[in-house]
């Protein structure tokens, strides 16, 4: 299964989300996937404060680059998580032959730390990990 998570600039939420995801399904043994873009990328490496916090939660995104949502990136993922409400309508808007697949993460806003503290990062990653381990575990079925 390919997950597929996106926020703006593909520089915080979405690649720790991407790097969290890909660390806990390697601990469990899922063949699941996960990889990142944002709605506004341009080619940027992962903040350091976001490299960070996801290693503190076991994941290495240090060489990330963002990319920019694209039709193919959409299509070829399974299911595609979006980091905000407005985001997901975005992408269903943008992309509606594939709307069925795209939801918003945890279904709820995941704040946007871009500029913030390496305190406000490490909460935002903490909440992605608990988003992330809910949907290992509602895939976990169909990945057996």
């Amino acid at each position: 299964m390919k997950i597929l998570f996106v926020c703006t600039g593909n520089t915080c939420r979405s690649p720790m989300a991407e790097g969290i995801f890909n660390a806990r399904a390697a601990e469990r043994g899922s063949s699941a996937t996960a990889s990142s873009c944002g709605v506004a990328a341009f080619n940027q490496p992962a903040c350091e404060y976001a490299v960070r916090a996801a290693a503190e939660h076991g994941a290495d995104i240090g060489g990330h680059v963002s990319r920019k949502a694209s039709e193919a990136i959409i299509k070829d993922a399974d299911a595609v998580f979006a980091m905000t409400r407005s985001i997901c309508e975005m992408l269903r808007t943008a992309y509606p032959e594939q709307r069925e697949k795209i939801y918003t993460f945890s279904g709820k806003d995941v704040s946007d730390p871009y500029g913030g503290s390496m305190e406000e990062y490490s909460r935002t990653a903490g909440e992605i990990e608990a988003g992330v381990d809910v949907i290992l575990l509602n895939i976990g079925e169909k990945d057996r």
